[in-house]
């Protein structure tokens, strides 16, 4: 059933005659769609071979910023990325920003050297074996311990693994 609507989804697209697409996912289904669809110029990732239905390959390792990895894309549309201007801004509403200033304040961060660990990475819906993709929380712990021996202060970020760290820390 799911294969038939792929399948009408290929032929509504082919019917478009679109020339470009950029395929901002990494997952190689993402890219076979785009060559079945008909598209003549078809920019993505590689990631271990899966972009070998791309006509533009981006090799995508996981060694940078994400930011910089959509900026190589620009490269498959002949435009020479600017890696020196770009910014990441994240919008907070006023209450988010009241209780971050509070939370600086009622925990004396305000004038220290903050690193956040969020130690729950990996938990992504509809992929198993998180945890062989999870760093070990030994790590973690060593890696907290090396921030505070520097006089950083840690923040720790996340859900159920924090609890787990804050036991054997």
């Amino acid at each position: 059933k799911d294969i038939n609507k792929w399948l009408r989804l290929i032929f509504k697209i082919r019917k478009r005659d679109y020339d470009i697409v950029i395929v901002l996912d990494k997952h190689w289904i993402f890219n076979l769609t785009a060559f079945l669809s008909g598209i003549k110029k078809r920019v993505g990732f590689d990631r271990f071979g899966e972009g070998r239905f791309l006509t533009h390959k981006v090799p995508y390792f996981g060694r940078k910023h994400e930011i910089f990895y959509y900026l190589d894309l620009l490269n498959g549309l002949e435009i020479e990325p600017n890696y020196d201007d770009w910014k990441m801004d994240i919008f907070l509403s006023e209450k988010e920003m009241e209780f971050a200033e509070k939370f600086w304040r009622v925990n004396n961060l305000n004038n220290k050297t903050v690193i956040g660990v969020c130690p729950g990475g990996a938990n992504n819906p509809g992929i198993g074996n998180d945890d062989l993709r999870r760093w070990d929380i030994i790590k973690y712990i060593e890696l907290i311990k090396k921030l505070k021996e520097n006089e950083y202060e840690v923040l720790l970020i996340g859900g159920k693994l924090i609890e787990a760290l804050k036991k054997k820390y």
